[in-house]
């Protein structure tokens, strides 16, 4: 009888979390606002975390672009500049699904130096997930709490699910927009072609009326 009860209470757990992340989905897929996105995922399994951020990485240079970030007055846009050396592992993190580091006092697979570096800056558990396509890093979503947090594997693969959805988002973002560069340096060139035909033309026009 307990055992169908637990059965129960499982199977209920589990199409709550399936029923959230449909929403959270949707909510990723119908916007191209960063502190939207950021928000739906915050609002999906990141609101045990104090501060969060989203960044895009800078393909030119390597540096990770802030976009968006949650702090003590709320979920909002932002351009700041960071690195992904802040990360701890940060050379693998394109081929793990999630960072997650329940508490870092005690985690055994930190090392000293990660360690050191979290705490100094105040962090008492930390979430990073990676962003990826093609087997690409593009980008990071990163949660942060003073105190330790507790997730389940089941939720933390949900959360891994929406941020590949996020990174085609924004990947089909970044198409569009070379897509739209190019139609307009084709355009240009359509128009600097016309402007010089138009000038031939005149002068071809100009000489015959001469002869």
């Amino acid at each position: 009888m307990g055992i169908d009860i637990q059965e129960a209470d499982e199977r209920r757990d589990r199409l709550a979390l399936a029923e959230a992340q449909y929403e959270a989905s949707s909510a990723i897929y119908g916007s191209s606002d960063p502190v939207a996105i950021l928000n739906a995922l915050i609002d999906f399994g990141g609101k045990a975390f104090a501060e969060a951020h989203l960044g895009l990485i800078d393909p030119n240079n390597g540096q990770l672009n802030i976009i968006a970030m949650r702090d003590a007055t709320g979920v909002h846009a932002t351009q700041t500049v960071s690195r992904l050396d802040t990360y701890p592992a940060h050379e693998t993190l394109g081929a793990v699904e999630v960072l997650f580091v329940s508490a870092i006092p005690t985690d055994p697979f930190l090392n000293a130096t990660e360690r050191t570096m979290l705490q100094e800056r105040g962090i008492g558990a930390l979430l990073v997930i990676p962003l990826v396509v093609a087997q690409r890093l593009t980008g990071v979503i990163g949660f942060t709490n003073s105190q330790p947090v507790p997730l389940s594997t089941a939720l933390l693969r949900s959360m891994r699910n929406l941020g590949d959805q996020i990174a085609v988002v924004f990947e089909n973002q970044s198409l569009l927009r070379d897509a739209q560069g190019s139609a307009t340096q084709l355009l240009e060139q359509v128009r600097v072609l016309q402007s010089l035909n138009r000038l031939s033309t005149g002068l071809s026009s100009f000489q015959t009326e001469k002869d």
